[in-house]
């Protein structure tokens, strides 16, 4: 399973890097990415190039790392998937932080600080617009609820009083009966 191995290279390199043997990363890395690029799925794609760029500018290589974030953020934009792009340009933060250029470091934190507010603002709206929904839709289950309490109530008034006109009949064609045997025996 080519997915498997892809996460497995990843965690592998992951490893190396946390246990100081980043050299060893690279290249598992480097495959990783090629293995994503054959199954197609530009979702992974995008997470291996921004761990690939993260890796660059911890091994001091930003120039890998920056073409690699923008490799990354051109196929985050081509394939609309605006919630990978704050990874994305974290790793290309941090290859400009390695390089030195803090003008282009600090351009980049404001973008990301821009694409955090746009998707707070974005994802405020449409949790007010599910919250919104869900009021409405509970408020129509209450109101449903309601008529049908109603209506259980009604068909049990309605019941109750057809049996107690019935029992009511029955009681009184017995003591009809009754007072007409009493009466031939008088």
């Amino acid at each position: 399973n080519l997915m498997f191995l892809a996460n497995c290279l990843n965690i592998l390199a992951d490893i190396y890097i946390d246990t100081k043997r980043a050299v060893l990363a690279e290249g598992l890395l480097t495959n990783a990415l090629n293995i994503r690029k054959q199954i197609g799925d530009p979702f992974y794609v995008i997470s291996d190039l921004s761990q690939l760029a993260l890796y660059y500018a911890s091994v001091s290589e930003p120039a890998k790392g920056i073409e690699v974030s923008q490799q990354g953020i051109a196929i985050a934009k081509e394939f609309n998937m605006s919630s990978k792009l704050p990874f994305l340009y974290h790793a290309l933060g941090q290859n400009y932080k390695a390089a030195g250029n803090y003008t282009e470091y600090s351009n980049t934190l404001e973008k990301i600080m821009s694409l955090k507010d746009s998707m707070y603002v974005a994802n405020s709206a449409e949790a007010k617009a599910e919250m919104d929904s869900k009021y409405e839709v509970e408020k129509k289950e209450k109101l449903i609820a309601l008529q049908k309490l109603d209506i259980s109530r009604k068909n049990s008034l309605f019941y109750g009083s057809v049996l107690f006109l019935f029992f009511s009949s029955l009681v009184g064609w017995m003591l009809f009966r009754g007072y007409k045997k009493s009466q031939q025996i008088k």
